[in-house]
């Protein structure tokens, strides 16, 4: 007669819990146990079956080092000023400013040293000259036009409301500066992130890098529905994202190893070459070296004891109790005694996975028919 019999065990990734030698990503542990496990030798149908699993939902797709960054170039929104020695000016360089006759509020600004020695080069179209000495301190005068740029003299067109012709002065000025283009390296934490919590992650770090915000970030971020792939909106003509670093989440966004931008014509919108790999976890599996088999994947075995399926929202817990769990056979175990037992998690493509710094754990049940015996058969009733 055979009589049925099981073994339940409950096992934790937790330290605390007794879990030894866990992987630095929190994908592995082994337990020791002090009573040896063991199934008799005249065991039969030995099974192991995982009746829960729990396991949070945090396994991050951007990864520290792998692809955490991005690297933009783009209009900053800090301001550069720079004052005229700085700039390499003479001391003896001298300016004036005139009214240009029928033309509202424009004027022009001339500087010149007649021995010569004045930078070339230093001012450009958008350049703002601001006078520090003088009735006029402090005054921004844009610089809309270049007529003359050499070692002695310089003739701008500014911008700039003058009550009066401003005579030549040896006073100090300086050059301010807005809107320069800058080289971002953008850092994005390790976490589990949808397209929306991406772009906010990227646009905290460039708005606290100085980029400009206002009236438009450099960039957004969002997502076409029909082709499951992702848009760019490049809102300034000067803005570069480059994918050819091996450290950017292209893949996830789904865009080529290439550089994308400038654009002349921005505000303009870039759809993805490739559709966005978010969700590129489609499942987790656990795996034990109590069984050398395991669950058949196609044509595989690599120790899985239970897949896992993710059914909850980002940083919850997943709760699996499957209705009808696998039983796989253990034969290994039947006159056998194991005190060290391994777990590891993975995902769908039996990569190992990031815990993120989370614990997992599972109930299992190993189950068995032994033999009962009833009397003795050899002395007869």
């Amino acid at each position: 007669m055979l009589c049925p019999d099981e073994i339940s065990m409950i096992v934790s990734s937790a330290p605390e819990n007794g879990a030894i030698n866990r992987s630095a990503d929190g994908s592995f542990f082994e337990i020791q146990l002090q009573d040896a496990l063991t199934l008799p030798k005249e065991s039969l149908n030995a099974t192991i079956c995982v009746e829960e699993a729990l396991v949070w939902w945090t396994i991050p797709n951007i990864l520290t080092g792998i692809n955490d960054k991005m690297y933009i170039t783009g209009t900053s929104a800090l301001v550069s000023t720079t004052d005229k020695p700085t700039l390499g000016f003479p001391a003896l360089s001298t300016y004036n400013m005139t009214i240009i006759s029928l033309v509202p509020d424009l004027s022009t600004l001339s500087i010149g040293n007649l021995a010569g020695g004045m930078p070339i080069g230093v001012f450009q179209v958008g350049d703002i000259f601001q006078p520090t000495s003088g009735v006029n301190t402090g005054v921004l005068y844009t610089i809309i036009g270049i007529t003359n740029d050499n070692a002695i003299t310089k003739t701008y067109t500014i911008t700039g409301l003058l009550e009066s012709n401003i005579l030549s002065t040896t006073g100090n000025f300086n050059r301010v500066r807005t809107n320069i283009e800058t080289n971002y390296i953008i850092t994005i934490p390790q976490g589990l992130y949808d397209l929306s919590g991406l772009q906010s992650a990227i646009l905290r770090d460039l708005e606290n890098q100085g980029a400009i915000i206002d009236p438009d970030p450099l960039f957004l971020l969002s997502p076409d529905e029909a082709t499951q792939k992702v848009e760019i909106r490049f809102n300034y003509p000067n803005v570069i994202i480059d994918f050819t670093q091996p450290d950017t989440p292209r893949e996830i966004l789904g865009f080529n190893a290439q550089i994308y931008g400038p654009y002349p014509e921005a505000p303009i919108t870039i759809l993805a070459d490739n559709v966005a790999g978010f969700n590129s976890v489609n499942s987790l599996l656990i795996h034990s070296d109590l069984t050398s088999r395991g669950i058949r994947f196609n044509n595989d075995y690599n120790q899985t004891i239970t897949q896992v399926l993710i059914d909850v929202s980002p940083g919850s817990q997943i709760v699996s109790k499957p209705f009808n769990p696998p039983r796989i056979p253990l034969p290994e175990l039947v006159n056998a005694k194991r005190t060290n037992i391994r777990f590891w998690l993975t995902d769908d493509k039996n990569r190992r996975v990031n815990t993120n710094g989370e614990y997992w754990s599972i109930r299992l049940v190993i189950r068995y028919l032994k033999p009962l015996f009833i009397g003795d058969t050899k002395k007869g009733g």
